[in-house]
C-alpha cells in the first residue's frame, strides 16, 4: 500500500469513522488510533467553544456539546487552519434549533 493511500484511508477514518485505515494498519491498531480521533474531535469542539462562548453559555455545556458533535459529524474542516472551522456552525445551529431567533442572533 502506498503512503498516499494509507493517508487517505486514515483521514477517512479520522473524519468519518470509516474502518479502512484500521484494517490496513495492522492486527489491532484501534487503541492507538483512537487517541488521534479523540484529539481531533476535542480540538474541533474547543474551536467551536472559543468561537461561540455566548452560545455555549446560552445552551449550556451538554446541549452545546451535542450541537458541536452534530456539526463535527457533518462538516469536517475544509481549510488549513481551524480559524475558519467555526464559520459554518451557524448553519448547524439553525438546523438544530430553527425556532430559536435569540440563539440565531448570538
Amino acid at each position: 500500500m502506498s503512503l498516499a493511500k494509507w493517508q487517505h484511508d486514515f483521514r477517512n477514518w479520522l473524519v468519518n469513522g470509516m474502518d479502512d485505515a484500521t484494517h490496513r494498519a495492522g492486527p489491532d491498531p484501534a487503541p492507538g488510533l483512537a487517541v488521534y480521533q479523540n484529539n481531533y474531535r476535542a480540538q474541533l469542539v474547543e474551536c467551536l467553544e472559543q468561537s461561540y462562548p455566548q452560545v455555549r453559555t446560552w445552551l449550556g455545556d451538554d446541549t452545546f456539546l451535542h450541537a458541536a458533535v452534530k456539526h463535527i459529524n457533518k462538516y469536517p474542516p475544509h481549510a488549513w487552519t481551524l480559524d475558519a472551522y467555526a464559520h459554518d456552525f451557524e448553519t448547524t445551529l439553525r438546523t438544530l434549533y430553527p425556532h430559536n431567533p435569540d440563539l440565531h442572533e448570538l
